[in-house]
């Protein structure tokens, strides 16, 4: 009998990011932000990454999102094909990132539409009518308005700029989203905001999500999974009820009786 078997999305084995450090070539050593991480996800999946600041988090994030962004050792595989074996404008389309400051990442010398339009035009094939009938379709997704296409960066205030780097990462269509931890300072009504539209992503569209979080009542509500991060290494990585519930390392333990025992409302 022929079953019909789907590939892991994502598969993550023994992933150590390093830069190389001395001003001359022969003096160079490698410092290490990431140390033998190695975790896998299907399609629909969500991955809380926790940990202190300084922890990796980030950088797992930008390598994910970009393989060129420093060097590493290990595997990265979409689909069970290397990262690194993708063309750009096929690799863009599966995976974006929300940028966490949207006023380094996105230019302000362009019009928001334009901000929206470039990603568009340069990586898919649709026409000027259909690339606009995505671009209000997404910016009213993500909260923004009509109007607000015809703004440069420095006239929409920081949540806008926000949302409009979520835009910028939806406008593809992408399978995969990754959000850093800057949606977790905001306060608890907008903050929701956001996780709805991360829930919505996820149920609608299968959309799999990797977000930096430290709050436990948050990966409750939006994860599957949990990787724990401590200097660079994987401490945990598991279910949610795994690693929240019966942590075994001492981080994960910590985490767990942090946030006034929000960990509680986990067993509910």
């Amino acid at each position: 009998m022929a079953y019909n078997i789907t590939p892991t999305f994502l598969q993550v084995k023994n992933l150590s990011v390093f830069f190389n450090t001395g001003k001359y070539f022969f003096l160079q050593k490698k410092r290490y932000a990431l140390s033998d991480i190695s975790f896998t996800l299907s399609q629909g999946e969500t991955l809380a990454i926790c940990g202190d600041a300084g922890s990796g988090k980030s950088t797992l994030l930008q390598i994910l999102n970009d393989s060129s962004a420093a060097s590493y050792e290990g595997e990265i595989l979409l689909y069970e094909k290397n990262i690194r074996d993708y063309d750009r404008r096929d690799r863009v389309s599966i995976i974006r990132m929300m940028y966490p400051d949207p006023d380094t990442a996105l230019n302000p010398h362009i019009r928001v539409y334009k901000i929206l339009e470039t990603p568009l035009s340069k990586n898919t094939s649709l026409s000027p009518r259909e690339i606009r009938k995505r671009i209000i379709a997404t910016t009213e997704y993500v909260g923004l308005r009509e109007e607000h296409l015809s703004c440069y960066l420095h006239m929409l205030t920081d949540i806008q700029k926000l949302r409009l780097s979520l835009a910028r990462a939806l406008v593809l269509r992408p399978q995969a989203l990754l959000v850093d931890s800057s949606v977790e300072k905001l306060d608890a009504m907008l903050r929701m905001d956001f996780y709805n539209m991360f829930l919505d992503l996820q149920k609608r569209y299968r959309m799999t999500l990797i977000i930096c979080l430290n709050d436990l009542c948050a990966i409750k509500h939006l994860a599957d999974k949990v990787l724990i991060l401590d200097r660079g290494k994987s401490e945990e990585i598991g279910s949610v009820a795994k690693v929240l519930v019966t942590p075994v390392s001492d981080l994960a333990r910590r985490i767990q009786q942090s946030y006034n025992h929000e960990y509680r409302s986990i067993h509910s």
